[in-house]
C-alpha cells in the first residue's frame, strides 16, 4: 500500500515511517518545512513540502494533488491542526481514494470540545466548567480554551486578579498536582478489541513530550482506558493523558485522537501500536499483546547530513 505520512518532522513519525517500511508500505511523506531541514526526509520514498494546516485551502488543494498523483491508499496525519483540517474534509479524501486513518467525526469533535469530553468520559476526568459559570471558584485552577489542543493557551491562575483577566468562554478546573501519565490506546471499531500500555513522564520537553519515563503495567488504568476507548468509539491508536494524584487516583486530561509523540516508547517496549493502528482500518482484528513488564526508557537525538 502507498501510505501519505504528514508532518514527518513530528516525534512520532520517526517509528511510524520504520514500522511502516516492516509492513511493506510505500511511505510518501510530508512537512511545511523544507525537504533539508528535515531528517526523516531521508527515509521516506517520496518527500513533499506543502502549506501549514491553517492555510486549510492551499493545504488540502496540495494534500488531494499529492494522493492522485502517488495513488496514497492509506492517509495518517500527525498533528493536531492536521487531524482537525483532514476529518472536514473526508469525502474529498475518500473521492481521491485515499482512506483516513483516524476516528470518526463524531470522536474527533468529542476530543476537541473539553467541556463535551468531560461530560462524555464522566467519573474519569477532571471536573471542568466555564469560567463565567464558576466566578469563585478556589485557587490554585488550571484555565484553558474549550476548544484548544494539548497544552496550548492553558495558564495555572493563583489568584482572583489573574482570574478576572481569563476570558470568559474558557474553562476552568481544579489544579491536581502528580505525575503525569500517557496512554498509548488502539481499538478496533468492528471487534471492539482494545489494546492499551501506559508510561509516566519522568523528563518532558516544554511542549510535553517525554524524553524519560518508565512503562508501568496497572490493571486498573487499563481497565479504565478500555472502557473510555469504547464510549468515544475510539478507531485506531490514540494518547490518553491523566495525573496521577499522591493519594494514587487518576484524574483525565484529555484524548489526543493521533499517534503520542512518545509511540516509539510503546512500540520499543513489545507492542507495535503502528501495525495494530492500521490494522484497524485494513484488517478484521488487531494483534493480542504479549505480556510487557515495567521498565524505564530514555530517548536522545541524533544528528543527521541531509
Amino acid at each position: 500500500m502507498n501510505l501519505l505520512l504528514t508532518a514527518i518532522g513530528s516525534f512520532s513519525c520517526d517509528v511510524a515511517i520504520r514500522n511502516c517500511h516492516r509492513l511493506d508500505m510505500r511511505v510518501v511523506g510530508c512537512d511545511i518545512y523544507p525537504i533539508e531541514w528535515i531528517a526523516q526526509s531521508l527515509d521516506v520514498d517520496v518527500f513533499y513540502q506543502v502549506a501549514k494546516a491553517v492555510d486549510e485551502e492551499n493545504y488540502i488543494s496540495q494534500i488531494l494533488d499529492i494522493i492522485r498523483q502517488e495513488e496514497i491508499d492509506l492517509l495518517l496525519p500527525s498533528t493536531d491542526a492536521e487531524v482537525d483540517v483532514l476529518n472536514k474534509h473526508r469525502d474529498e479524501l475518500k473521492e481521491a481514494g485515499a482512506k483516513l486513518c483516524i476516528s470518526g467525526a463524531r470522536t474527533i469533535s468529542t476530543c476537541r470540545d473539553k467541556m463535551k469530553f468531560a461530560e462524555t468520559v464522566g467519573k474519569y476526568a477532571i471536573r471542568s466548567r466555564l469560567v463565567c459559570e464558576e466566578p469563585d471558584p478556589e485557587f490554585p485552577v488550571v484555565t484553558k480554551p474549550v476548544n484548544g489542543r494539548s497544552s496550548i493557551g492553558m495558564q495555572r491562575i493563583y489568584d482572583r486578579e489573574h482570574y478576572e483577566l481569563v476570558p470568559k468562554d474558557y474553562m476552568v478546573q481544579p489544579l491536581i498536582e502528580g505525575d503525569v501519565i500517557t496512554v498509548d490506546v488502539v481499538r478496533h471499531p468492528k471487534s471492539g478489541y482494545t489494546e492499551v500500555l501506559a508510561r509516566c513522564e519522568l523528563l518532558r520537553t516544554l511542549s510535553g513530550a517525554g524524553t524519560s519515563v518508565k512503562i508501568i503495567r496497572d490493571p486498573e488504568l487499563e481497565a479504565i482506558c478500555k472502557d473510555i476507548a469504547e464510549e468515544l468509539h475510539i478507531t485506531g491508536c490514540v494518547c490518553f493523558e491523566f495525573i496521577k494524584d499522591e493519594d494514587g487516583n487518576y484524574h483525565m486530561l484529555e484524548c489526543n485522537p493521533r499517534l503520542s509523540g512518545g509511540v516509539a516508547f510503546s512500540c520499543l517496549a513489545g507492542y507495535d501500536f503502528i501495525k495494530a493502528h492500521f490494522d484497524c482500518f485494513t484488517a478484521d482484528d488487531i494483534e493480542v499483546k504479549e505480556d510487557i513488564p515495567e521498565m524505564y526508557i530514555a530517548r536522545k537525538y541524533q544528528e543527521y547530513i541531509v
